[in-house]
């Protein structure tokens, strides 16, 4: 369902969405209905008996690599003098497409600009690393998913970047120990969460098996219909060999990919086009350049311009009075994270195919909802790039992207 939309929207995509999406991927050969779920309570939705709690297989290695990889090529793109001289922060928090009003307030704290920096940069590096720690691993284990969802949910408060700061937080649960829900299962009554109480789930738990019953028929239970699991399967958590195989490919794969995307513009890529396609389909492409320099550099503004039949002059997009200033929060003219993508798309020359159609919807939403004497004659889709200086000020540049007229 997932790849489905996003193979229909992929101008509006972001890091957050190919990161969710290789987590449910690794997700599907891990075996991650057998604990603290529905599918591990008692009756008739049990599908797992297993006492042991561990599970080693090539999947829970990939889904840990999965997020460390995040971290490591997102710093690879950090060798540049705005990282060596700690003005990171400083560009990402004068980004007026991004900025939160929180973070308005924060960049006027000059002082602490270059220690968030320098604090970004050091996390990005020693975070995956220290998870791995042969020693108190459980304790940095706990310690690095603390420090890694508090930066994200104050990246999340700072700049609007949809999915992304909340999926890359939710991303190092999969690191708890297992000690910890040892500890928290002792804690709550019952053998699993869901039987702490059972009169409150009782209800629950059979209204869930009635459902398979009024769709199909089937007098299993909710589990054994949505995840048909063999018999043989029921009895035990383990990795079978095709899946072991399968996950490993995965692995090599999403490796390369990486190491291909630090050096795309080689004329010898390290896979090789069919390779790549397979890759497209599945949607495991993967591109760590999350606030990379030029993005961090690089603002700016639209601007439509439109003539109407009765002469007016307004801003096509806003349908308002038109401004070539810089107004005060751009994403208040935005309904989404999702606009803010695909706006910013729009003034890359990458995706110079996407303006006219773009254009058509404009001036038919427009036309739509105004009277004849009011309707689009034509108008201009022009973007203001906002360039940040090292040193503080700004440079503006006028780019107009397209000149329509409307034909009909």
């Amino acid at each position: 369902l997932l790849l489905s939309l996003h193979h229909r929207n992929p101008v509006i995509l972001q890091a957050g969405d190919a990161l969710l999406r290789m987590l449910l991927f690794w997700g599907m050969l891990l075996p991650l209905g057998a604990r603290w779920s529905l599918d591990s309570t008692s009756g008739p939705l049990t599908l797992y008996r297993r006492k042991d709690n561990s599970l080693l297989s090539v999947a829970g290695v990939a889904i840990l690599l999965q997020v460390c990889l995040v971290y490591w090529f997102t710093a690879t793109f950090k060798d540049h003098p705005m990282w060596w001289n700690q003005n990171a922060a400083y560009f990402a928090l004068h980004v007026d497409q991004l900025v939160t009003p929180f973070g308005m307030w924060l960049r006027q704290i000059e002082w602490l600009l270059p220690i968030l920096t320098k604090a970004a940069f050091t996390l990005a590096i020693a975070a995956p690393i220290l998870v791995f720690c042969p020693i108190w691993t459980g304790t940095a284990r706990m310690l690095v998913i603390l420090a890694m969802i508090g930066t994200h949910l104050a990246l999340a408060m700072s700049l609007n970047l949809g999915l992304l700061p909340y999926v890359a937080a939710l991303s190092w649960l999969v690191f708890i120990p297992g000690k910890f829900w040892d500890k928290l299962k002792t804690m709550i009554r019952g053998q699993t969460g869901l039987r702490a109480n059972q009169s409150r789930t009782h209800w629950m738990l059979a209204m869930l098996r009635r459902v398979p019953t009024l769709i199909s028929g089937s007098r299993r239970g909710t589990g054994d219909v949505l995840i048909d699991i063999p018999t043989t399967r029921r009895l035990g958590i383990k990795a079978r060999g095709w899946e072991q195989l399968l996950a490993c490919i995965a692995l090599f794969y999403a490796i390369a990919w990486n190491l291909q995307w630090l050096d795309s513009h080689s004329d010898d890529p390290i896979l090789p086009v069919r390779v790549t396609a397979t890759g497209d389909i599945l949607r495991m492409e993967q591109n760590w350049n999350m606030l990379s320099p030029d993005a961090l550099s690089n603002d700016g503004w639209f601007v439509m311009p439109a003539t109407l039949i009765n002469g007016e002059t307004v801003d096509a997009f806003t349908g308002g009075a038109l401004s070539w200033t810089n107004p005060v929060h751009v994403s208040d003219n935005q309904p989404s994270s999702r606009w803010r993508k695909y706006l910013r798309n729009l003034s890359n020359p990458q995706f110079d195919r996407h303006l006219t159609p773009f254009a058509e919807y404009i001036a038919r939403s427009f036309n739509q909802t105004h009277s004849t004497a009011e309707q689009i004659v034509s108008f201009d889709i022009v973007f203001i790039r906002e360039t940040t200086r090292p040193g503080g000020g700004i440079e503006l540049n006028r780019y107009t992207l397209l000149q329509y007229h409307d034909e009909s």
